[in-house]
């Protein structure tokens, strides 16, 4: 049998099967199952294909705590403080998790676990008179997610070697049309933070009722990447085995379809102030009619700490 686009044929004594290849079909995970699966329903009207189905499964795991408190002081008629905090932690493990190379996994042994971190904290205090209110709030909104990866090899263990994959040798991906499809997790690390300084007043003066209030927020959005895995692509089982380059296929097309393999430096730390200010004033000109008149201006600012380079490398 040869490959999608012809060349080298699979010798009948499997002696020109790429070393490569061999490992992976040998390769056990911890439970001592095969990497790539026997076939458990092989279809007998096609015995020179073989072609065969295996149904995996591997559930995930999900839980949550949370705790929250809410105190409201009344320190005097005119005056109160309200307080509020929220936290929540999940831990959770998708099973068979998917990436940028491969969308979609459908090989075990690649647990990708993660947790995430929420806060949520505000402090008001409002005091009052008999034609006038103020309301005075600070808070702070906070969440950040880890998530890793676990595989069972390494690019490295099966005679797969490239001088800068650097965290990418850990994160293996390969995928065979229609079959196989190895998937790495995605490590990467997500964390926000919202820091909020507010004021609202309000006061009656005649017939006019006035809002005059505003808000200053700082902003922080971080992102590292850990890695973006690399990987291999082959559009027939025959090309995965025989693993050749276009000379060695003695034709125009490598069995190897595409190979991927993206680095750089994925750390972002992204910094913004964003400034409101608004007044507004219900001016009732008569009992049947009340004039509404606003205006609102607010204002954003955003800084990149972080080089933009990512270089991204495909073999066709």
């Amino acid at each position: 049998m040869t490959g999608a686009h012809g060349g080298t044929a699979i010798k009948n004594d499997g002696s020109n099967i790429n070393a490569v290849a061999l490992a992976l079909l040998n390769l056990k995970l911890p439970d001592g199952n095969f990497l790539i699966p026997t076939p458990q329903i092989t279809d007998p009207t096609k015995p020179l294909v073989q072609q065969g189905f295996s149904v995996l499964t591997d559930p995930c795991h999900f839980s949550e705590d949370q705790f929250s408190i809410n105190i409201d002081y009344q320190a005097r008629p005119n005056s109160k403080i309200a307080a509020r905090f929220f936290t929540a932690h999940d831990d959770q493990i998708v099973t068979i998790p998917g990436n940028g190379i491969n969308p979609a996994g459908n090989i075990l042994g690649f647990h990708s676990p993660s947790n995430s971190r929420f806060i949520v904290f505000s402090l008001a205090h409002t005091y009052s008179s008999s034609t006038w209110i103020n309301e005075a709030r600070i808070g702070y909104v906070g969440n950040k997610t880890d998530t890793t990866a676990e595989t069972p090899f390494k690019w490295s263990d099966v005679g797969v070697a490239e001088g800068e994959m650097n965290h990418n040798n850990e994160l293996p991906s390969l995928s065979i049309l229609g079959s196989v499809s190895i998937a790495s997790g995605f490590p990467r690390a997500f964390g926000q933070n919202s820091f909020v300084f507010a004021d609202d007043l309000s006061f009656v003066r005649g017939a006019h009722t006035v809002r005059l209030g505003g808000s200053v927020t700082r902003l922080q959005d971080n992102v590292d990447l850990v890695g973006l895995g690399a990987g291999l692509q082959f559009l027939s089982w025959p090309d995965f085995l025989l693993g050749l380059s276009a000379s060695g296929n003695g034709s125009s097309f490598s069995t190897v379809f595409g190979s991927f393999d993206d680095f750089g430096l994925t750390t972002r730390e992204y910094r913004a102030w964003e400034i409101v200010g608004f007044a507004q004033d219900d001016y009732r000109i008569r009992k049947s009619l009340t004039l509404n008149v606003g205006l609102r201006y607010a204002t954003s600012t955003l800084a990149n700490l972080a080089i933009d380079w990512v270089e991204t490398r495909a073999l066709i």
